[in-house]
């Protein structure tokens, strides 16, 4: 098989300038590997942690604060062959929420741990008290709640979500990081990380964190990551969706169109942006919003190929 590589860098992020250049030396750094030989499930994870390093995006360093502001991490991993999965839900005072969830793979009969008991687990493993808070991401909060309690014009990027306030915990935007990787062996792995969505409420979990719903990864079929509005997401299993079209030979992009056709029916409300691999190796994406920096590598073509995504508008 060939590798190849694929990775979203958030539904409502930019989708040029230092987004897509985050995005592009984080599928630079996933390429190397893949070359190298390293398995799918190494790459991704490597992947993710560049991402959640670089403190524009909402995920590890740089993770939005939630209504109270703290900052509270979900994180995933799947390894596509064995279907194995690891996640950790609402972790606080970690740097690299994606190694604590492999090792929750790894290291537990479990698939998922939460909270302070996810926190302590990575203690014990060694990871350090990390403060992932960065100024900036203060700053934002500061603005987004004083502009919910002044009733002033929210920013344009927010006030699709934060327009329904008196229903938060309903509608929030996970602006997620997924990357989906496929080695030389034919072997698919899927990572995702997301500092969740502006002003959530303390404790929220959403689609992140969930196999099937905002992640799948399966060798017979092909692997899917998502991003947008997380309750959606969870409410259609849309990974596992996504993952069932493919085994039937939708193609990866043909899968992703059908998986926004179904939320812009369904969930005319909801942001969507979804990245797909099949098991054939093609790549494939589709969002409802004009925005999400994303890029995809693939051994035969040799260049990163960005801007691939159908737009398909909301109703």
């Amino acid at each position: 098989m060939e590798a190849c590589i694929v990775i979203a860098g958030g539904a409502i992020n930019p989708a040029e300038g230092e987004y897509q250049d985050g995005v592009v030396q984080a599928i630079e750094v996933g390429s190397r590997l893949l070359t190298k030989g390293k398995s799918a499930l190494e790459v991704v994870e490597e992947v993710a942690r560049q991402i959640e390093d670089n403190p524009l995006f909402n995920c590890g360093t740089g993770a939005r604060l939630n209504l109270k502001g703290q900052v509270e991490m979900d994180a995933c991993i799947m390894d596509g062959r064995a279907l194995r999965s690891g996640a950790v839900a609402s972790i606080q005072n970690i740097k690299n929420p994606v190694l604590v969830a492999r090792k929750v793979m790894e290291e537990t009969d479990h698939c998922l741990l939460v909270g302070g008991g996810a926190e302590t687990f990575a203690r014990a493993l060694g990871f350090e008290k990390y403060d992932p808070l960065t100024e900036a991401k203060r700053e934002e909060w500061r603005n987004l709640i004083d502009a919910m309690r002044s009733g002033k014009e929210l920013p344009a990027r927010y006030a699709a979500v934060l327009r329904n306030f008196n229903k938060l915990k309903d509608w929030l935007d996970d602006d997620t990081v997924g990357v989906i990787a496929m080695d030389r062996q034919g072997d698919l792995a899927a990572a995702t990380s997301s500092g969740g969505g502006p002003l959530k409420m303390p404790g929220r979990v959403g689609d992140v964190p969930l196999i099937g719903s905002g992640i799948y990864a399966d060798n017979r079929a092909g692997g899917a990551v998502l991003t947008g509005n997380g309750e959606a997401i969870v409410r259609h299993l849309a990974g596992k969706m996504a993952r069932d079209l493919m085994a039937e030979d939708w193609s990866a992009q043909e899968t992703a169109e059908k998986v926004v056709a179904f939320f812009n029916e369904r969930e005319p409300k909801a942001v969507v942006s979804i990245l797909t691999l099949d098991k054939s190796g093609r790549f494939g994406g589709a969002r409802n919003v004009d925005t999400t920096p994303h890029a995809g590598w693939r051994e035969k073509d040799g260049g990163i190929q960005s801007h691939f995504a159908t737009v398909m508008r909301q109703a």
